[in-house]
């Protein structure tokens, strides 16, 4: 099974939405168990043409581990969205880093790495 059963719901709460793209919307919230803030991906099912890619990527996610790339603690489905809980890193979205900072090649090279591999979820 790609998600987890229950309602994250139970265990996060503060919810404050910090960003959105092409497949859903990120909120930071407070995990009651941890005390830890988190990342929460919520991508609508019926809004995209292509879930079976989404599942793919949690699959991918939950099964690789680095120190290097953003960390998947659960997903799940609430009603109609997809909610993939993650590590939660400050500095805001890597959109708007690479389009207004300027990168040397190593630093082109590591972004790449984390864009275009498990690191990404849209």
């Amino acid at each position: 099974m790609v998600v987890n059963p229950g309602d994250p719901r139970y265990n996060l709460d503060n919810f404050i939405k910090i960003g959105e793209g092409s497949t859903g919307i990120v909120c930071i919230a407070s995990d009651r168990d941890t005390g830890r803030q988190v990342a929460v991906k919520k991508m609508d099912l019926r809004k995209q043409q292509r879930r079976e890619l989404l599942f793919n990527e949690v699959v991918i996610m939950r099964d690789y581990h680095h120190p290097n790339i953003v960390e998947m603690y659960n997903s799940f489905l609430v009603e109609d969205e997809l909610w993939v809980v993650m590590e939660f890193l400050e500095g805001g979205a890597l959109t708007d880093i690479v389009t207004h900072a300027r990168m040397d090649e190593e630093q082109i090279a590591t972004v790449g790495l984390v864009w275009g591999g498990v690191g990404r979820l849209g």
